[in-house]
């Protein structure tokens, strides 16, 4: 609660009555997940009053800085602006005219550049006429392994994904001098 009172050379007022302020309340439930290249960071919010959100953000272990404000509507916001190999810490703030929440919780996110699939192995089954792939992947673990198949060894064409648990794949062979690659997802 509050209570105004002005002075100048002439005197002082009287004291006001009380009045309250109140603070927007504080953004829950919030996450964040890369993908496609960006991070993703959703919040929950049902206060009524709240007119923008204020996104916070910290790389590595810098300062956090503000980097977006989002109609009260919104309750995601994309940050395309990331570098590979960085973590990130974001909180969130509520406002409403000239009064802010408290932060919302920080949550962070490391971002890394999946491992290079190695050691990739095509291996011809002929009982069923199906060619056999298997490889490794070394540094960071990948979300998922495309894998691409060529005629030519220039044009490739996805034909498949696999999670990142999976280090091999079968196919039946359609034709003679397939070529295959593999590429790891993260995000």
């Amino acid at each position: 609660e509050y209570r105004l009172l002005s002075k100048n050379l002439l005197g002082q007022s009287d004291v006001s009555t009380t009045f309250e302020v109140f603070k927007p309340t504080i953004p829950g439930n919030l996450s964040v997940s890369f993908e496609e290249g960006s991070n993703l960071i959703n919040w929950d919010s049902d206060d009524q009053l709240v007119s923008s959100f204020q996104v916070y953000r910290s790389i590595a272990e810098g300062e956090f800085e503000e980097i977006a404000n989002v109609a009260s509507d919104q309750r995601s916001y994309i940050d395309e602006n990331i570098e590979i190999d960085q973590e990130f810490k974001y909180f969130i703030l509520a406002t409403s005219e000239n009064f802010f929440s408290d932060n919302s919780d920080t949550i962070a996110i490391s971002v890394f550049r999946p491992g290079i699939p190695e050691n990739l192995n095509a291996e011809f089954i002929p009982d069923n006429l199906t060619i056999g792939l298997s490889w490794s992947i070394s540094g960071e673990v990948a979300d998922r392994f495309i894998i691409f198949e060529s005629t030519d060894n220039a044009n490739f064409i996805a034909i498949d994904t696999v999670e990142s648990t999976v280090l091999n794949y079968s196919r039946l062979i359609t034709e003679e001098g397939l070529i295959y690659a593999l590429q790891a997802i993260q995000g």
